[in-house]
């Protein structure tokens, strides 16, 4: 079975993983501390989704990630060069990544759509052998 996980980044918190279908929350101080623990507690997990009647002989997790964990998860993203390819000033792209400046709805939904065409694009990158 596949589990939304949504991951999300508090300063001053840390990172938090939210899989509301199976009621489970999770904090952490980094992405890598987070995965550990998500991995540590699957069989509890697995358990509990059986427990609430949801037919499922593993999990799976599809990550979802806001736009400041996206560039602390994926740090070799560069921020300037990324904001120049969807259109969106540097410095601001820089401060939503950094919880400086929250961005109204409207632009936080532009700007991961843009993000995904360019995860898209990379996924259709192919090397010789």
């Amino acid at each position: 079975m596949k589990i939304r996980a949504y991951v999300f980044y508090n300063p001053g918190v840390g990172f938090t993983c939210n899989m509301s279908e199976i009621s489970f929350e999770i904090t952490a101080a980094t992405p890598e501390e987070l995965s550990r623990k998500i991995a540590q507690n699957y069989s509890s997990n697995l358990k509990h989704c059986q427990d609430l009647g949801m037919n499922c002989d593993s999990l799976t997790y599809e990550y979802y990630y806001d736009i400041p964990t996206f560039f602390i998860r994926f740090p070799y993203f560069n921020i300037t060069k990324v904001a120049q390819k969807i259109g969106v000033n540097p410095s601001l792209l820089r401060q939503y990544a950094a919880c400086i400046v929250q961005p109204r709805m409207e632009q936080e939904m532009r700007i991961m759509a843009q993000l995904k065409k360019m995860i898209t694009e990379l996924g259709e990158v192919k090397f010789w052998d």
